[in-house]
C-alpha cells in the first residue's frame, strides 16, 4: 500500500483507492484545565437510508505523559 500525506482536506474520500493509506494530522484544542484520559476516533459510511455504518475505530489512552494507542 502507498502512504499519502499532507492533503489538508483536499483529498475527499470518494477519490481514495483500495490499499491507499491517507494520513492527515490535526490538532485538537481542549479547554484550559481539561485533562482527558482517553480519545476515541472512528470512520463511518452513511447508507442510502441515512443510517451510519462504522468502518473502523481507534482508541488512545494518556499514560505517563504520552498518548498510547490501544
Amino acid at each position: 500500500s502507498m502512504l499519502l500525506e499532507g492533503f489538508d482536506w483536499r483529498m475527499p474520500t470518494r477519490t481514495w483507492q483500495p490499499g491507499e493509506l491517507i494520513r492527515e494530522d490535526h490538532a485538537l484544542t481542549l479547554p484550559s484545565g481539561l485533562q482527558p484520559q482517553s480519545l476515541f476516533v472512528g470512520m463511518y459510511r452513511q447508507t442510502p437510508d441515512g443510517q451510519f455504518v462504522r468502518l473502523g475505530q481507534a482508541r488512545w489512552v494518556y499514560s505517563n505523559g504520552h498518548w498510547v494507542q490501544r
